[in-house]
This record gives structure tokens, C-alpha cells and sequence, in this order.
């Protein structure tokens, strides 16, 4: 084997690993996003759905309309400055892994809402122009590595349940 040979050889094996930056496996390129999601349970009702929320003294405003086909379909609502709010479907979808499936979202959620990794979340939220709930979240994160340990980014993650049924 020719000096340039082995030359040629290390200096892959250096730009390798150096691109992967994750020791002896390589790292895929999913950047996901820290993130909160928040599932509100409440009976399924015709109307305006709407989630208030503030961040860092900015308030959010999400809405989506509900009729009596998008209560069973599910719809995408509107958001202003940033989140998202989905009308769920009633049958949820399945997330399966190494054969075991369950229900990517619970049975009874109506509403979910999507949002960045706030401390705390001041929330309201109304059904037709009534205030139905006033509180304040402040999620338990998980902290996850998921392009594997050593490889970026490390990723925040929360899940809320929030049960309109119930009294406050």
C-alpha cells in the first residue's frame, strides 16, 4: 500500500468523524424543536374555540371553528404570533412502535395546542366568547437527546392534559 494510500485513508477517517460529531455512530439530521403540547378534554359542542396566551408580555391568540363535520374530522385553526391549535378528530390515529400501538392522543382530547417551551403558560380559554377556564401551566420538561446521546440538539419536551369536565 503507497504512503498516499494511508494518507488518503486517515484523513477520510478524520473528516468522518469530525461531520458527525457523535463518537462512533452517526448522527441523522433531524433538528426537532423544543416543545409544549397541551390536550384539552371537553365535550364535543359546536361553536369558536379559543386559547389566550401570554409569553415573555406577548399575548397569542388561537381560535378554530367547530361544526358538526369538523368535530368528527378535525380541523387546523388560526393562530396570531405563534403556537398552533388543532380541532382533534374523534378517532385518533395510532402510533405504533416495535408492534405495540396506542392512541397518538387521548380519546376524549377536543383541542390540542401546540407552543415553543415557555416555564409558564398563562391560559384562557373560551367556547363561543365564554371564558370557560383562567390557569397557569408551568410543564414538567424532558430533556432528550434525539438524534442520539453526544449528537445535538438537546431538545426540551412537555405534554399537558387539561380537563375542561372537571371543575376547576
Amino acid at each position: 500500500m503507497s504512503r498516499a494510500s494511508i494518507l488518503l485513508g486517515i484523513g477520510l477517517s478524520v473528516v468522518l468523524a469530525t461531520e458527525t460529531g457523535c463518537g462512533s455512530h452517526a448522527c441523522n439530521e433531524s433538528w426537532p424543536a423544543d416543545s409544549l403540547q397541551i390536550y384539552i378534554l371537553r365535550d364535543r359542542q359546536p361553536g369558536t374555540y379559543t386559547v389566550e396566551f401570554s409569553v415573555g408580555g406577548e399575548t397569542h391568540t388561537c381560535t378554530v371553528e367547530a361544526t358538526k363535520e369538523t368535530l368528527a374530522t378535525g380541523a387546523v385553526g388560526e393562530c396570531s404570533g405563534g403556537g398552533g391549535l388543532e380541532l382533534l378528530r374523534t378517532n385518533p390515529p395510532q402510533d405504533c412502535v416495535d408492534n405495540q400501538c396506542q392512541d397518538a392522543y387521548p380519546r376524549e382530547a377536543l383541542l390540542s395546542l401546540s407552543f415553543g417551551a415557555p416555564d409558564r403558560l398563562p391560559l384562557r380559554i373560551l367556547h363561543d366568547g365564554q371564558l370557560e377556564r383562567t390557569l397557569e401551566l408551568k410543564p414538567n420538561y424532558r430533556t432528550s437527546m434525539p438524534n442520539g446521546d453526544g449528537c445535538e440538539p438537546t431538545v426540551r419536551t412537555a405534554t399537558e392534559t387539561i380537563d375542561l369536565r372537571e371543575p376547576p
